[in-house]
């Protein structure tokens, strides 16, 4: 049996460029789809709840927290934090690296969202 091996000649023309493809979005926008995103995770997750203040969502159970923050976080705001919160800064795409059930639970659960995270 032989294999049929076809080879596209013609080459790839750009439709639109990738400015015009992704719309910018003000805080209130991304601070929805974070929110969203954060609920949808606690359903499947019923045992943490979260708080929202400001540009901020604190997400916490079992005695864990996480500090979602739409604008930098600074070195202040993360020396701040105890051992037991962990911290995700999406305008940085950074979060901590405390290895806490809660940090690697919603970090696995942003990847479906192509939320990727660099550990600092």
């Amino acid at each position: 049996m032989e294999a049929l091996i076809l080879r596209a000649s013609a080459q790839a023309i750009p439709i639109k460029k990738i400015n015009e493809i992704k719309k910018p979005m003000n805080l209130a926008e991304r601070k929805n789809i974070l929110s969203d995103i954060v609920k949808r995770f606690i359903d499947i997750h019923n045992e943490y709840e979260m708080e929202i203040k400001n540009d901020k969502i604190m997400l916490s159970g079992n005695g864990e927290k996480a500090l979602l923050s739409l604008k930098n976080l600074s070195e202040n705001d993360i020396a701040n934090l105890d051992n037991k919160t962990a911290y995700f800064d999406i305008e940085r795409k950074v979060c901590s690296s405390k290895n806490l059930k809660l940090e690697t639970k919603f970090r696995r659960f942003a990847n479906y969202y192509s939320a990727r995270f660099k550990s600092e």
